[in-house]
């Protein structure tokens, strides 16, 4: 019985196969986030007598990831103007930012992370949305901590719409609480975090 040869062509298919391995996925997306826009963090401070909030839009930063395999994909980089908060009463704001966050000295916080866990679902297609908590390092008033915070990501239209919820504890990060309301103001603050990212 006669034996069929491979061709050339096909030997050298396999040669190519086996030296560049399996094909690469593609390429992580990087979005943008811009100050102003959509973005938004805002905080929350508890207390039974003396309860007040704060905002700013002053945010900027990037998010990196391959919307098919968000697990092994995401880096994040948010950093935040902490001398733009805003409580609604410029004394306040003013009181805050010198004496208690003291801007001058630490005029940003930064979230750098991170690794997600808990997902709702692996990839995030257009239109659909992913829940899950990611884990990264937040730097606050000179201090680097370790922080996890629960999220809901979604795209639309091509924009990347972030929404996270987290606690800062204002002793974990040096920050004094004002003595007129240390019996009443709670040490956790609750933030929340907004943001829209679009494609560069």
């Amino acid at each position: 019985m006669r034996r069929h040869r491979p061709t050339a062509q096909l030997v050298l298919a396999y040669v190519l196969l086996f030296a560049l391995g399996p094909v690469a996925s593609a390429p992580a997306a990087e979005y943008r986030i811009e100050p102003g826009a959509g973005s938004q963090v805002q905080f929350l401070s508890k207390a039974p007598v003396e309860t007040f909030g704060g905002k700013t839009r002053g945010l900027l930063g990037t998010i990196t990831l391959d919307p098919a395999h968000l697990e092994d994909s995401i880096q994040v980089q948010v950093d935040v103007d902490m001398a733009s908060f805003d409580t609604g009463i410029g004394l306040r704001n003013k009181h805050m930012r010198e004496n208690h966050l003291h801007t001058d000295k630490y005029p940003k916080a930064v979230f750098r992370g991170g690794r997600l866990a808990n997902l709702s679902a692996p990839r995030l297609a257009e239109g659909s949305a992913v829940t899950g908590t990611i884990t990264g390092e937040m730097e606050l008033h000179g201090t680097k901590r370790q922080l996890e915070a629960s999220f809901e990501m979604r795209l639309s239209e091509g924009v990347l719409h972030v929404t996270s919820r987290f606690k800062i504890s204002l002793a974990e990060y040096g920050i004094p609480r004002p003595q007129f309301l240390v019996m009443r103001l709670q040490d956790a603050q609750e933030v929340t975090l907004v943001l829209e990212a679009r494609p560069r």
